[in-house]
């Protein structure tokens, strides 16, 4: 087996602390389905993204398209499924 050098080695791993410590800090929302019920947690960063984007207003209800049936998903904590 050939050897990997030890620049390229360490690339890698400086790539994954990076990506582990960026990934552990952004908090996300944990969104449901309300057709399927799949649920997913979804970057706030994300979110925030989608907001400015399209303009939305601080009172507009975040929501996503569900990957699966292409519904859309509320957060957990919505109107939409407090009965």
């Amino acid at each position: 087996a050939a050897a990997v050098p030890y620049s390229n080695t360490r690339t890698v791993i400086i790539r994954w602390k990076e990506y582990q410590m960026t990934e552990v800090t952004d908090k996300s929302v944990l969104m449901i389905c309300e057709k399927c019920g799949y649920r997913e947690n979804v970057p706030w960063s994300d979110l925030l993204k989608i907001r400015e984007l399209y303009d939305l207003k601080e009172d507009d209800e975040d929501h996503v398209l569900c990957p699966l049936c292409l519904h859309d998903m509320y957060p957990a904590d919505s109107d939409h499924f407090k009965k």
